[in-house]
């Protein structure tokens, strides 16, 4: 999300990665940075214990995560992520989401592909449980309801300029992106590995999984 803000590209050309780059570089030094001093929370702890247990001010976290803090004795509030700038046409909040699909077939059922589409239709339009867990709903016809209102994270939708804050990278190849973050995001922070050594493997990862798609 930071790499935004910042110019900051995941592809240039919608396939190969863009990974290992001055941007992301900047990036990772700010979040090391914060670690350096002792700011963020540090390697080995849980950031949402220490948050429950008041030992943390602020938890980074989405708001998929509302219910199991709403569950606790803790009195907080949502608000945006950290933001790099204070100019509001910079802000960047990042969004994502599950994703119904009708997979490709050789001959679809007309009277089922009709049935699925309505089935979404209605989940689309009936995503006020799921605002409850946290979720940015599909349809801005949720904002019109009063029982959204109330939420904490409502004001993501009903407000324009949060509205337009909301970023979801549409690169094809995110996934693989992702899996890498999600098992070694913080190594270079955590001074496991150099910010070179980090960025130049993430590049290399990602890029042999992207080639390894394009031959299969």
């Amino acid at each position: 999300m930071t790499i935004w803000p910042i110019g900051g590209q995941l592809t240039k050309d919608g396939k190969n990665p863009n990974l290992n780059n001055q941007t992301s570089r900047k990036v990772l030094q700010i979040y090391k940075g914060l670690y350096d001093k002792k700011i963020t929370s540090q390697d080995g702890q849980d950031p949402m214990q220490l948050f429950l247990t008041n030992k943390e001010i602020f938890f980074p976290e989405g708001i998929w995560m509302n219910n199991q803090i709403k569950e606790s004795d803790v009195k907080y509030g949502v608000t945006n992520a950290a933001q790099l700038s204070d100019d509001p046409d910079k802000m960047v909040n990042w969004s994502s989401s599950h994703q119904f699909v009708l997979l490709k077939q050789p001959k679809r059922d007309k009277a089922k592909t009709e049935a699925t589409l309505k089935f979404l239709s209605w989940v689309r339009t009936n995503s006020l449980e799921w605002a409850k867990a946290g979720q940015n709903p599909a349809t801005l016809a949720i904002t019109k309801d009063k029982e959204y209102q109330k939420m904490q994270q409502s004001f993501l939708l009903t407000d324009k300029t949060e509205q337009e804050s909301l970023k979801i990278f549409n690169y094809r190849y995110n996934g693989y992106l992702a899996d890498y973050l999600d098992r070694y995001a913080y190594d270079s922070v955590f001074g496991k590995t150099s910010i070179s050594s980090y960025l130049n493997k993430l590049q290399n990862t990602v890029q042999d999984e992207v080639d390894a798609q394009m031959t299969d």
